[in-house]
């Protein structure tokens, strides 16, 4: 017959990897021609768009999860996760190539999955993304702390990519 794998995959892990995932790919050019020749608050409010428009696929997702059966903490849950794969995606673009932008993120979540928990310890310290309780704020501040570290280290790049045009 082969090998099962029984494996519990939360909807708070999965549905904000993929709306990140999703997000940073529809990004044809992050450095097009808009971004070149934009101003500061310009530069800003794309960073900012591409951000808002993953949480909101990730919000949908999770409203459809809560009406099907999910508990809207979920909700919260699955938006702090979202940001904090955002953030991290960010930082990817700014680092490397864009389209390698979705690795942090899912090296991220896959470490966290594999070795982020212990049956007898619970989670651990690194591993936020599986605080499964929107109510800790740890979580949140990490969330919002890597968001602004990937918008901070995004814009830098764009301004050099500005300068060279």
């Amino acid at each position: 017959m082969g090998y099962q794998i029984d494996f519990h995959v939360p909807a708070s892990l999965l549905l904000p990897l993929v709306a990140a995932c999703v997000s940073l790919a529809v990004i044809v050019d992050p450095f097009g021609a808009l971004v070149v020749t934009s101003v500061r608050p310009l530069r800003v409010l794309l960073c900012g768009r591409v951000l808002v428009c993953s949480l909101l696929f990730a919000g949908g997702s999770a409203i459809g999860l809560t009406v099907v059966g999910g508990s809207p903490p979920e909700f919260f849950v699955i938006m702090r996760n979202g940001a904090l794969l955002m953030g991290l995606g960010f930082a990817a673009i700014a680092v490397v190539d864009l389209i390698f932008a979705w690795v942090p993120g899912c090296a991220y979540v896959i470490t966290c999955m594999a070795a982020g928990s212990a049956a007898h310890e619970g989670r651990a310290s690194w591993a936020v993304i599986l605080e499964e309780s929107a109510t800790p704020a740890v979580p949140w501040i990490v969330s919002l702390a890597i968001v602004g570290a990937g918008l901070a280290a995004l814009l830098p790049r764009i301004r050099r990519i500005q300068a060279r045009h």
